[in-house]
């Protein structure tokens, strides 16, 4: 779960009573913008004080809804104001100062309750209570809405709570429900360029990587990602992702759901993902020239032209283990993975893998591969899906 807490995040007890809370709640609800602002900034450092968290778990309604309403209140009157500021620069300074001394009061508003909806979503209690508010569908428009004005001064924050919220089923059964909106979630995840820095954050929406990992872990989910027809596309955008180390994780957690979907074998085959795997998985430099000329032409070059190496991150070398195994249950999977050169690099990813539970996931999965189909029919009885040795592979996916 995603938190963002201050410089000073260690959890603290104050002695503040339950009607001292709602005090300060109210205040969000205050006809003022500067008291609302106020507000909200105190909410959110209460955050990590243990007896505004036990508050909030006795009475999560009391305070999800006024956060969730005063984050829409702000992010519209930020966005009204930015473009009024916009409209009057160059003609009336006085005015367009005091537009966007307006503007600004908003955004930290909105910030301030947004950061405060992060922390407090990490509850269960908070969370469900959100989702029944409709928070997901309800943040994902704002964030589409800022998106299509070409603002995206929140992005982060809304990243992080839509994240927190895909957390829970009832969370991601309310994202599979607009199915624009996901792909609007998966479009600004692989969108180029990507938005600035934000508050510390060099890539303000790397979290949609985790939501998009929890949506996809459902069948529905997965349907909506990888279904034949458009799956491809969407899984041609986030194979671009992998070559980027800090998204790395949450992509190759992507492709293991969909891979451990037989439904979505076809998406995975025609997006073609091997290159972009094969570059942190296979140890280039360790394979014998006769071992890299087995390898088809055009891989071959990429990786030598990529300088490909076996990534030293045991999750991401067993989430892709995992993935592979999930192909080669169907027939089609298998047929791919023979042909487009991942046999060979996971023959030599095997020889330098130092973590045994990676060697079993890959010792479970390549005789699938080196098999014809007609030796693995032959070969059936000896052949068990359900091997202990490959328990938890499918943990999470539903």
């Amino acid at each position: 779960m995603i938190r963002e807490d201050a410089a000073d995040d260690h959890v603290h007890t104050t002695t503040y009573s339950d009607e001292e809370f709602k005090e300060l709640i109210g205040f969000l609800q205050d006809a003022k913008p500067e008291v609302q602002r106020f507000a909200a900034e105190g909410v959110c450092g209460l955050t990590a004080d243990q007896g505004f968290v036990e508050f909030c778990k006795r009475q999560p309604r009391s305070v999800a809804k006024p956060l969730l309403r005063l984050v829409e209140r702000a992010e519209e009157s930020f966005a009204q104001s930015s473009v009024v500021a916009e409209s009057v620069s160059g003609q009336n300074q006085k005015q367009a100062e005091a537009v966007a001394f307006t503007a600004a009061g908003a955004g930290l508003t909105a910030s301030s309750a947004l950061q405060a909806l992060v922390n407090l979503s990490g509850l269960p209690a908070v969370l469900e209570e959100l989702v029944r508010l409709n928070a997901p569908r309800r943040i994902a428009e704002s964030m589409r809405s800022g998106w299509m004005e070409g603002r995206a001064e929140f992005a982060h924050w809304q990243a992080m709570l839509l994240a927190n919220l895909s957390t829970s089923k009832s969370g991601r059964e309310a994202l599979c429900t607009d199915a624009s909106l996901l792909q609007f979630l998966i479009g600004a995840f692989a969108a180029k360029p990507r938005p600035p820095p934000r508050d510390g954050h060099d890539d303000p929406l790397i979290t949609l990587g985790k939501l998009l990992g929890n949506v996809c872990a459902s069948p529905e989910g997965r349907r909506l990602l990888a279904s034949e027809g458009r799956g491809a596309s969407t899984l041609l955008m986030l194979k671009g992702e992998l070559g980027d180390r800090s998204r790395r994780p949450d992509v190759v957690n992507i492709f293991r759901n969909v891979c451990l979907d037989e439904e979505c074998h076809q998406a995975v085959i025609d997006a073609d993902p091997v290159e972009q795997l094969a570059n942190f998985l296979c140890p280039w430099d360790k394979m014998s020239a006769e071992h890299r000329q087995e390898l088809p032409k055009k891989l071959r070059e990429a990786l030598a032209a990529s300088g490909a190496t076996l990534t030293g991150d045991g999750m991401v070398r067993h989430t892709s283990a995992i993935a592979a195994c999930g192909l080669c249950a169907g027939a089609k999977g298998r047929t791919y993975l023979r042909g487009c050169g991942f046999l060979q690099v996971a023959q030599a990813w095997l020889q330098e893998e130092p973590d045994e539970a990676v060697r079993t996931v890959l010792e479970g999965m390549l005789p699938s591969v080196q098999l014809s189909e007609e030796e693995l029919a032959a070969h059936a009885a000896k052949v068990e899906p359900g091997d202990e040795k490959l328990g938890g592979m499918f943990d999470g996916v539903d």
